[in-house]
């Protein structure tokens, strides 16, 4: 396959268009590790997996592109692409991501709350009766069951008779 520098030019831009990606994809990961602290075996685990999505999507980009033809000029395209990518706008996105995603996530705690108000009302309301109720059957429990058996007894005689 003859390959034109127009071609190779095309392929040059995709391939900065995939750096550009990689680091999108990095950024991430990054934004993962601020909201969650995650120990060094989770980022070691983190790394590795992004390193092999790396490969998997650039080796089945040049695939599509290039005929799968690795040129020094694709791996510099990329290399571009992720570091303008990091030097221009890597910190303002990861920065915006993480204060969306806190303030989503407020919101939500936030509704939920809202949501749950009638039944917290409503376990306040009963909590004090209720709990009464189960005391006395703790502290009386016997003499309360031979009560209620009693009085179900004398109910019972009296249906009868009539």
């Amino acid at each position: 396959m003859e390959i034109t520098t127009s071609n190779q030019l095309f392929i040059f831009g995709v391939c900065v268009l995939c750096g550009v990606a990689v680091g999108l994809l990095y950024d991430f990961f990054r934004i993962i590790r601020r909201l969650f602290k995650t120990r060094q075996t989770v980022a070691a685990t983190q790394d590795l997996l992004f390193w092999i999505l790396v490969c998997v999507v650039f080796f089945a980009i040049s695939l599509n592109i290039n005929s799968g033809e690795m040129r020094l000029y694709q791996f510099l395209g990329a290399a571009i692409g992720a570091t303008a990518y990091f030097l221009t706008i890597s910190k303002f996105v990861v920065r915006a991501c993480v204060v969306l995603i806190r303030f989503a996530a407020r919101v939500i705690i936030k509704i939920i709350s809202l949501l749950l108000m009638p039944v917290i009302w409503f376990y306040k309301l009963i909590k004090r009766p209720l709990f009464f109720v189960i005391n006395i059957g703790v502290k009386s429990g016997f003499r309360a069951r031979r009560n209620v058996l009693f009085s179900l007894s004398h109910f019972n005689k009296y249906i009868k008779r009539i």
